[in-house]
């Protein structure tokens, strides 16, 4: 009986000392006994979701989400399945390691359905704001909007992080986002200029005329000597083909800059398109329409029929439209290559160094106003910074050189174009919330006044109304209104 019950004891003993050590069956998911986090939770972020090393701790909490809101989200999410941005594997890795170091989930997220480009976005995001329900930590959004939300207090300065976090920010973005003493915005590389004069090789071809940058490089493409080239042009072109595309507003933009004015420079806090600089412009542009260069039927940045189907020689524009499906992209001669670039002719006494191309309307990311909490403002702007592939100013130049040569066959149009791609400026008469289609608007204004020959009356019929859009912009609103 005693051995029997001794025999009882060791088996009890055996067992308690088997279930303290630990011993039994491994969990069913054959983890190593992980503590879970405090909060009990988890989506998985955390940790390792191929089963982990067992030298893994994982992070204490529930990451922190931080959502960017962004209006083409397959462009920017390298982990979006369309992902159509450079470096995938790079950016994956470069998020991961910042998940996990700063024990945040990053978040993309498309804009909503009823938050649309064009006002109806600027408006959302303001009422989010006073609505206390922002949806995001990050807001691309375009330098238009960027007066009135940063009036709204919808977004938040990023001044006292750009030393700390914000070191890699090229300048351009600062420029362009700079308000009241304050800057609102930043980008990934650095803004450049892609505005210039577009032309079909082919027409130039059939109709026999000299080269247009053959003409820049040799320091030659003037005003007079482009007159002298489009009058030449139309002597040439057959019924129903046009010399000069789009509307005469559109190559103001361009032609005032060159001869040294503005249309509202940031800089100097002025409306300047009933300057000097300016008027000369519209007398030069007012004798081209008087010789009839301008086609009849115009359009904006789509272009018309005519320049769709080939009828059109120059026309104005972005680089992005050429190959885009929503502008340039569809038409046959674009599509067979017979598509070319050169800079706009210069004012005589003017040299290459002189030439500037006006930014304005530029896409940025800002910071979501988070009065609750603080904190994660500098922790989104501080992520953004992280999940950049910050690049050498020779290392961007080689990028935007590599996106030239996709848009162009032929190599010249490709040197040509980067020879002023950063001769920049900032130009705010589109951020100012005057429609560019309204009849208030300063472009309006001048497609009437260049048809009769009166722009500068017509520009001085809307000049308070930009000056005191202008008050507005820079919070200087004094009015009644």
């Amino acid at each position: 009986m005693r051995k029997k019950i001794l025999s009882i004891l060791m088996v009890l003993l055996l067992t308690l000392a088997l279930v303290a050590c630990g011993g039994g069956s491994k969990p069913d998911n054959g983890g190593n006994g992980d503590i879970p986090p405090v909060d009990g939770g988890g989506d998985g972020n955390g940790g390792d979701e191929n089963g982990g090393g067992e030298d893994e701790v994982p992070p204490v909490g529930r990451p922190t989400e931080i959502v960017i809101m962004h209006g083409a989200v397959h462009e920017v999410d390298p982990r979006n399945k369309d992902f159509s941005g450079r470096e995938r594997a790079a950016r994956i890795q470069l998020h991961e390691e910042v998940e996990k170091e700063l024990n945040v989930k990053i978040v993309y997220k498309p804009y909503p359905a009823n938050a649309p480009w064009g006002p109806a976005r600027e408006e959302a995001i303001i009422n989010w704001h006073i609505s206390g329900n922002k949806q995001a930590d990050i807001y691309w959004l375009t330098t238009i909007w960027l007066g009135q939300i940063v009036n709204a207090e919808a977004i938040v300065p990023v001044d006292k992080w750009l030393s700390t976090h914000g070191k890699n920010i090229d300048d351009s973005f600062l420029d362009a986002t700079t308000l009241h003493g304050q800057t609102w915005g930043m980008g990934p590389e650095r803004l450049t200029g892609e505005r210039g004069l577009f032309y079909n090789t082919a027409l130039l071809e059939d109709l026999d005329l000299e080269d247009p940058v053959e003409l820049w490089n040799a320091g030659e493409w003037t005003w007079d000597r482009f007159e002298t080239y489009a009058v030449e042009a139309k002597n040439k072109i057959s019924e129903g083909q046009h010399v000069l595309g789009s509307y005469p507003s559109v190559y103001a933009e361009s032609l005032i800059p060159l001869n040294g004015g503005a249309i509202v420079d940031l800089e100097t806090q002025r409306v300047s398109f009933a300057a000097s600089p300016a008027s000369e412009t519209y007398t030069y542009l007012e004798g081209l329409y008087s010789r009839g260069l301008f086609e009849t039927s115009p359009s904006y940045d789509s272009g018309s029929d005519a320049w769709g189907n080939g009828d059109v020689l120059f026309h104005p524009g972005n680089l992005w439209f050429v190959r885009a499906d929503n502008r340039w992209g569809e038409f046959e001669f674009i599509q067979e290559g017979n598509i070319g670039v050169v800079p706009f002719p210069l004012p005589e006494g003017k040299t290459k160094d002189d030439y500037r191309i006006p930014l304005g309307g530029e896409a940025v990311y800002t910071i979501a106003s988070n009065p609750n909490d603080r904190d994660k403002e500098e922790l989104a702007f501080e992520v953004w910074n992280r999940i950049q592939l910050w690049e050498t100013e020779q290392a961007l130049g080689e990028i935007f050189e590599d996106s030239l040569r996709k848009t162009f066959d032929d190599e010249k149009f490709v040197d040509v174009y980067m020879g002023i791609y950063d001769k920049v400026y900032f130009d705010i008469h589109e951020e100012l919330g005057i429609g560019t289609y309204s009849g208030s608007a300063w472009q309006s204004k001048v497609n009437q006044g260049v048809r009769d020959g009166t722009t500068r009356q017509k520009v001085m019929e809307v000049l308070d109304t930009y000056n005191n859009a202008l008050d507005r912009y820079l919070g200087n609103d004094n009015s009644e209104e």
